[in-house]
């Protein structure tokens, strides 16, 4: 059974939110299936606190399924390696957040209206 999960990040504002490209390879690299994703870039968004000196950065979410729960060390030990990625968050998730749930039933009946 593949295991759900959140990876929350924040990317420097001076590299651009096409930066979440090297995220997916990353996850794609380890054999990690990508469930759900924000379907625009990553939302410009001012920080909490400043992390060095960035005051703003760009705000991004990536939902993936794995069944390999040892890839999870490995893909923290990339991210913390890529210089633009300020701070992220792997959280294990039991299910999609509601909204995602929303959208799926949504583009479902959207589908059987066409037919």
């Amino acid at each position: 059974m593949k295991n759900l999960y959140d990876l929350s990040f924040w990317i420097n504002i001076k590299a651009g939110p096409d930066e979440q490209e090297k995220i997916f390879k990353i996850l794609e690299k380890y054999n990690c299936e990508i469930v759900q994703e924000l379907k625009t870039l990553p939302k410009r968004k001012n920080l909490a606190y400043p992390i060095g000196s960035e005051t703003t950065g760009y705000f991004g979410t990536i939902y993936f399924k794995t069944q390999d729960t040892s890839v999870i060390p490995k893909i923290e030990s990339e991210l913390k390696r890529m210089e633009n990625i300020l701070r992220f968050l792997i959280v294990k998730r039991k299910t999609l957040p509601q909204i995602f749930k929303k959208v799926e039933v949504e583009q479902s009946n959207n589908l059987l209206e066409k037919v």
